[in-house]
């Protein structure tokens, strides 16, 4: 892993169940790790109603991020992700997460990932045997 999400690993709280927090982020260690932990970051600045998301790492459930804890965090990356103000500095690319539903019908389970390979995507929580897709097709 890199320093900057073994310090957001170190920082998760690992009492809440997965299946209790209604956002789930997929990081990895291989596709920019540092960046992906910043963007997960980001996202507590720009979302002012995400108050915690699980985080699954190499397809591990390894704790809950809250938002205090998110906060915290970003502020000790200002320079690396926009001071605290906004998330992000300006003239730079936006780093976005892919939001991703359970094909069926019946079910609202969502994740959200930065990197998505169709031929190895996160299954449904509530239906395993289930791939996730990309929101509204």
């Amino acid at each position: 892993m890199s320093e900057m999400m073994d310090e957001m690993v170190n920082r998760l709280e690992p009492d809440r169940p997965a299946n209790e927090v209604p956002n789930l982020f997929h990081l990895n260690r291989v596709d920019e790790p540092d960046k992906q932990v910043r963007e997960l970051v980001g996202q507590f600045f720009l979302d002012d109603g995400l108050d915690r998301v699980c985080v699954v790492v190499e397809g591990e459930v390894r704790g809950t991020l809250t938002r205090r804890t998110a906060l915290d965090m970003g502020k000790s990356y200002s320079g690396r992700i926009g001071g605290g103000e906004h998330a992000m500095l300006s003239g730079t690319g936006k780093g976005y997460f892919l939001r991703l539903e359970c094909p069926r019908d019946d079910c609202e389970e969502t994740v959200r990932v930065t990197v998505f390979d169709e031929n190895d995507p996160p299954r449904c929580r509530r239906h395993p045997e289930e791939a996730m897709v990309p929101a509204g097709t």
